[in-house]
Parts: C-alpha cells; sequence; structure tokens
C-alpha cells in the first residue's frame, strides 16, 4: 500500500494545484506556492525512496511505512480541502484588484516605521555577528551565523527586516522600480540574505525571496504570468536544496567546488537518509502510533503561550508543563532512546525535521486531520482577505506566505505558527497605531480598484468609498 498512499499524496495535490490554477487564475492563490512544495517532500520523495528500493534499508515493517505514508496523505488532503474552502464566489472575476493609494505624506510615515523595523533588525544581526567574533570569523565555518544573545526575545528581533521590507515596498507602490529601491529592500533584508546564503539556511533564504518577490508585485496591484510564477517558485526550490547540498562548503576562505553528484542526489535521494525530514516524520508517526502517546494541545501551548514567558519570572515553566523534553532533549518527542528503538528501529537525528503531518498527528493523534484542514483554511482566508479588504491583510498575507516554508518542512507551531504570530503582532500594532492618522481625508489612503498591471495616477486621486463588493473604479466610475 505505500506506493498507493505515495502516488495519492502526489495525485491530490496535482488535482488541487490545477483546480486552483483554472479557478481562479491568480498566482498568488497559496495553493500555487503549497501545493508544489508538499509534492515535493511528501509525494515524490516518498515514491523515490519506494522505486529505488531504498525502504529496504529502514528498519520498521512494511505494514509501519504504510500507515506512516497514510497518514502524511490523508494530512495533505486535509490542507488541500481548506486551501478551497475559503474561496470567492463563484462568480467571482480575478480581472481587477483594489488597490491602496496612499498620499505623499501617508508614504512618508509609512518608510519611516519601515526603516525604524530595519533597523532593529539590522543593529540586532550586527551584534550576532560580532559576538561570534566578527563578519569574517562568524562565516569561515559551515553552516556558519552570529550567536545567540542569551535572549530568545533579542534574537528573533533579527524577523523583523521581514515586515520592515513589506512596509517599505507598500510605500513605494505609486513609485518607479529603481536601482536604489533595489538596493534599499537588498539592505534591508541583508541578515536573512547573509546568513541564508553564507549560513546554507533555507528558511532565511526562502523569506527574502518570498518577501522580496511577492512583495513588490502584491503592492504594486499586479501579478506576474502563471508561468513566471511557476518558473520563480522552482528556482527558489532549486536554491534551496542547493544550500542543503552544499551547506558545509559555503564559507568565507573555502576552496569550493561544485559536485553535481552531490546535489544530484540531494535532489533525488540515492540512499535513505535518517536525518531527512520525511524519514523523521515517518518514525514520529510510527513511534506515536506504537505507543499511542499525544499531547492533546500541551506541547502546542507551551510553544505559543509559555515560550514567550521569560525563564526569569518563570524558571521551571516547561517542568511544571510536564514537557522538560523540549528542553533537555529536543527533537525525541520525550520518547526515550529505547523507545526509539522499539518503535522504529533507529534513533532520531539531532536536528532533524517532522513537517506539518507529523507534528499534527505527535499532538492530536487523527485530531491532526482538523489541525492540518485549519491550516490550509487559514491561508485560502488571507488570500481573499489580502484582495477584498486589502490594507494590513495584504500585510498579513505575506507574511503567512514568507514563513509557509516553516509549515511543509518543519512544524506547525513551534517553526511556523510562532514565527508568523511574531511577525503579525508588531505588523498589527503599527498598523492600528498609524492607520487612524493616515485615513483622515486628504491625508491618508484610498481604495480604488485597477485591472492587474495598470499603476495608479500618481495625483489627481477622487474615488467614492466602496458600498459593495464590485469594483468603483478611478474617479468613482
Amino acid at each position: 500500500m505505500f506506493p498507493l498512499y505515495a502516488a495519492a499524496t502526489g495525485l491530490v495535490l496535482l488535482v488541487t494545484f490545477l483546480f486552483v490554477c483554472f479557478r481562479h487564475k491568480d498566482p498568488f492563490h497559496p495553493a500555487v506556492f503549497l501545493t508544489p512544495m508538499c509534492g515535493y517532500l511528501w509525494g515524490f520523495i516518498p515514491w523515490v525512496h519506494h522505486s529505488r528500493g531504498l525502504l529496504a534499508d529502514y528498519p520498521p515493517s512494511f505494514a509501519q511505512e504504510s500507515f506512516a505514508q497514510l497518514v502524511i496523505f490523508l494530512c495533505n488532503a486535509a490542507l488541500c480541502i481548506g486551501l478551497v474552502s475559503a474561496s470567492p464566489r463563484k462568480n467571482w472575476k480575478h480581472s481587477s484588484v483594489r488597490m491602496t493609494v496612499l498620499t505623499a505624506e501617508a508614504s512618508d510615515k509609512l518608510r519611516t516605521v519601515g526603516f525604524v523595523l530595519a533597523g532593529i533588525a539590522l543593529f540586532v544581526y550586527w551584534l550576532q555577528l560580532l559576538k561570534a567574533g566578527g563578519f569574517i570569523r562568524a562565516f569561515s565555518r559551515g553552516k556558519g551565523g552570529g550567536a545567540s544573545l542569551g535572549s530568545g526575545y533579542l534574537n528573533e528581533l533579527v524577523l523583523l527586516c521581514l515586515p520592515a521590507v513589506m512596509i517599505y515596498l507598500f510605500s513605494r507602490a505609486r513609485s518607479a522600480f529603481t536601482i536604489g529601491t533595489l538596493f534599499t529592500c537588498l539592505l534591508i533584508l541583508s541578515p536573512l540574505l547573509l546568513q541564508g546564503l553564507l549560513g546554507g539556511r533555507r528558511g532565511p533564504t526562502f523569506l527574502a525571496c518570498a518577501a522580496l518577490g511577492a512583495g513588490w508585485y502584491v503592492f504594486r496591484g499586479k501579478r506576474p504570468p502563471l508561468i513566471i510564477a511557476l518558473v520563480g517558485i522552482a528556482m527558489s526550490g532549486l536554491l534551496m536544496l542547493f544550500l542543503v547540498s552544499e551547506r558545509r562548503e559555503l564559507y568565507i576562505g573555502a576552496e569550493y567546488q561544485f559536485e553535481s553528484e552531490s546535489f544530484k542526489s540531494t535532489v533525488i535521494p540515492s540512499e535513505l537518509n535518517p536525518g531527512s525530514t520525511t524519514v523523521s516524520a515517518w518514525n514520529t508517526i510510527i513511534a506515536c502510533d506504537y505507543f499511542e502517546r499525544f499531547y492533546l494541545g500541551r506541547r502546542f501551548f507551551a510553544q505559543l503561550v509559555v515560550r514567550p514567558i521569560p525563564r526569569q519570572i518563570w524558571p521551571t515553566k516547561y517542568e511544571d508543563l510536564g514537557v522538560a523534553w523540549m528542553v533537555t532533549n529536543p527533537g525525541s518527542g520525550s520518547f526515550s532512546p529505547a523507545e526509539w528503538i522499539r518503535a522504529t528501529g533507529a534513533l532520531p537525528v539531532a536536528g532533524s525535521a517532522n513537517g506539518f503531518a507529523a507534528d499534527s498527528f505527535l499532538e492530536f493523534g487523527w485530531g491532526c486531520l482538523l489541525l492540518c484542514w485549519a491550516a490550509g483554511f487559514f491561508y485560502a482566508f488571507l488570500w481573499k482577505k489580502s484582495i477584498t479588504h486589502r490594507g494590513i491583510w495584504v500585510l498579513l498575507y505575506l507574511e503567512a506566505g514568507a514563513v509557509s516554508v516553516y509549515l511543509v518542512s518543519q512544524g506547525m507551531m513551534s517553526a511556523w505558527m510562532y514565527r508568523f504570530l511574531f511577525l503579525a503582532g508588531p505588523t498589527v500594532l503599527i498598523w492600528k497605531v498609524f492607520a487612524p492618522s493616515m485615513e483622515e481625508r486628504g491625508k491618508g489612503w484610498r481604495l480604488i480598484s485597477l485591472p492587474f498591471g495598470q499603476r495608479p495616477p500618481s495625483k489627481g486621486i477622487s474615488v467614492k468609498p466602496f458600498a459593495d463588493s464590485k469594483p468603483t473604479g478611478v474617479d468613482g466610475n
């Protein structure tokens, strides 16, 4: 049954992708970037493992392997159902977009906010590099980068460069794209770019590419052709796989020589890697089912609610919740080495990730299906709001899209939702503080409807409020 479940996983993702493309024709629909990532990791890779006979070296039985892939298939199917559940009404035509047009004064205010956030992110990141011995020393080894500042709050402030560049692009929506604009964006995103390209990190690289590429199109009310979007997604995927393949050789002073075979075996596995996300997910699902041990929300509660509480205030927070292993033995799922050997025949590889399906199954058992559906619905809901209401919903959707790589490849809460909430919190706060002052007549923004690809006029805008969901056009017509 294993090959059937692997093929079914790829098929349901492909059908969802094609359905969304033909129905909505929007290259920024969440299914357009989520289903290819899921299809590669949870459909294609398992099929390669089976077709090449690599599972012969995998300790669990064929029945256990099939059960794990069945869970992954059902979780991906639930995600797909969620992605199409929040679609607009059937007669909705993606022929125009509500364009948020800022006045010069509002643009200046918003740009200043973006620069403040960027300054904080850059300052914290360079503090990390200085603590690691400076830029050269920090990146003179494989998987290099800055050192921890001793506080999770301080370390995570580097992520503020993501909303910073989006706010900056928002403020530049009425302006032409120049070399100066590109340079400013690259400077703001430099912490993510340096950590991703020189440190060999997939996540930061994807964050930077998504923020820069999608952000510019969205805030200007444009959409690239679907084929261009797909090429961009494919190139981003290959870049991330390249970083995984060569991360040990990417550092300052390395005598680097590209080995095509190494890269090829990363893209299409030629041997079973116990530390890969796919194998790690199978092992986690098998162990949870074997011991019937689930956390029923306790682990997620610790990651989302308890984790932000400083240890100075609550020193024994994880111990009190009964999840001390999250600190002392992270990645073990609370299973002891003997239990892992008993259930799967192997020990988990330190630093390996599980992805959203196994992470959800570890928490809720078969309740994972509802959680995966909710994740898909959440993305579709934000996408719909970003089109029909614009404003802050555009920022939130782009932030959710940027961190989607963590949902697919790492997990639900600590990797994906925690990062999204960390980005969304400051974004909502800034919007609440600055939006009221910029909505005054003649000083802020107005919503107008424009066909895709048409730039908003730089002056002389006079529009009526939207009475319903129908476009009203420029100058109230």
